[in-house]
């Protein structure tokens, strides 16, 4: 398997992250869109009460400023309307952006260069005002190219502007022209890095999200901080433990589907934390039953120990769960566990794009762990470990064997043992 050759939801979430910027620019779109026209009609409503004050419209001679602000109302207008009918799209929160701050920046221009006879002063510090509040607006996009263009637009528009009054003889002072434009790369630096940031903590967010979804806090820590290498595609030594309820598809036929759901959820909630507890990675729920393992994908030299005393563990939990049972006046849990230590193939499944991903563990050891719970059944005990396993735990340990038995893929009988608890010997891993 090629490092690259899959695309998962943990490692690349690139796609679906695409889309969600994507729905997240639209609803910046909605409301730029609403402030862009709540200032332009305040701007329009100051004008034409100063220039009706002022006796302006009854000059024999009018500016296209008016006609320039109408227009720009309107394109404010459409585009409230239109923000609210689109559906996000990737390429759509990338290109339209694109066009609306080029409309912003041009109107600004043109109104500085179309100048009436009620403006007082040179229009560049307007200008500059109005420059800074669009490359406000670039924060609100997320997206890099977005920040540049505004920046890039805000010094142009305000280059033009003062070179235009320096043609027309108004005096341009230096410290203000270096000021604005100091103000400028500030207020880009920290929209990019606002941008930057936001970004990086919701791929942060979702990549600890997925990946403490099947592994235990510690682990998934670790694996965030070695930048995902722990999830490559390997091939190792692990112990897979595989559990299952007994007699619980029979029984689940007579219960209410809210009761059997609910019983599930507290059932598993209880397991998955004994296994994460021991360092284990809940692979997956399989009806009423759950397969872990250890080993992978962090390596860990005691995995059988830890499997079989997460085993042990998950016996107690059943023991606490029948005893609350027990004062609802409900029949007891019983489960059977198989575990088993050999080689898997392991890494990340489910394409890319929006399909659904795991981190899984495939090969014979999965399945000869299944066929090892089976067996608890024929040999009236709750727990059972393959040979492999027991060789690796020692004396630390107590159980006895149960012989060997023939099993569904393989050839040669499995020799199974019994676990019944533990003792603890010096140089245990356990902790």
């Amino acid at each position: 398997m090629k490092r690259d050759g899959t695309l998962t939801s943990i490692r690349s979430l690139r796609d679906e992250e695409e889309q969600v910027l994507a729905e997240h620019n639209l609803k910046s779109e909605r409301l730029l869109s609403v402030l862009r026209l709540v200032l332009q009609v305040l701007r329009t409503a100051a004008f034409m009460g100063v220039a009706a004050a002022t006796g302006y419209f009854s000059a024999p001679q009018l500016s296209l400023r008016p006609f320039l602000a109408f227009f720009y109302v309107l394109v404010c207008l459409i585009t409230v309307f239109r923000v609210r009918q689109v559906k996000a799209s990737v390429f759509g929160s990338k290109v339209a952006p694109l066009v609306l701050i080029t409309v912003d920046y041009l109107f600004i221009l043109s109104m500085a260069l179309t100048p009436t006879d009620i403006d007082e002063g040179p229009q560049s510090s307007l200008i500059a005002i109005f420059c800074l509040m669009l490359l406000g607006f670039a924060a609100l996009r997320l997206r890099r190219m977005h920040v540049i263009q505004s920046a890039v637009l805000s010094y142009g528009v305000y280059g033009v502007v003062l070179l235009h009054e320096r043609a027309a003889g108004v005096r341009v002072s230096l410290v203000q022209v270096a000021f604005v434009f100091s103000t400028f790369a500030v207020m880009t630096v920290l929209v990019l890095q606002l941008s930057s940031r936001v970004r990086e903590m919701f791929q942060t967010l979702r990549t600890r999200d997925n990946l403490r979804r099947f592994l235990p806090k510690q682990v998934a820590d670790r694996v965030e901080a070695n930048n995902m290498r722990a999830l490559d595609p390997v091939k190792r030594e692990v112990t897979v433990l595989f559990s299952d309820i007994r007699d619980f598809t029979a029984s689940s036929e007579t219960m209410d589907p809210q009761m059997v759901m609910r019983f599930l959820d507290d059932y598993f909630g209880r397991m998955s934390q004994v296994v994460q507890a021991r360092g284990g990675t809940v692979g997956k729920f399989i009806g009423d039953g759950m397969l872990c393992y250890w080993g992978v994908p962090e390596e860990d030299a005691e995995h059988a120990e830890h499997a079989v005393q997460a085993a042990l563990d998950m016996r107690q939990a059943v023991e606490q769960l029948n005893l609350e049972r027990a004062h609802q006046g409900l029949e007891p849990v019983r489960i059977g566990v198989g575990v088993h230590t050999g080689p898997v193939a392991a890494g990340e499944l489910g394409g890319k794009g929006e399909g659904l991903h795991e981190y899984t563990v495939i090969g014979d050891s999965v399945n000869l762990a299944s066929r090892i719970e089976g067996l608890t059944k024929v040999h009236g005990v709750d727990l059972l470990v393959s040979d492999e396993t027991w060789k690796r735990l020692g004396a630390r340990f107590l159980g006895q064997p149960c012989g060997e038995e023939k099993v569904k893929g393989r050839s040669e009988p499995v020799r199974i043992h019994a676990v019944t608890g533990r003792v603890v010997a010096s140089g245990s891993a356990l902790t």
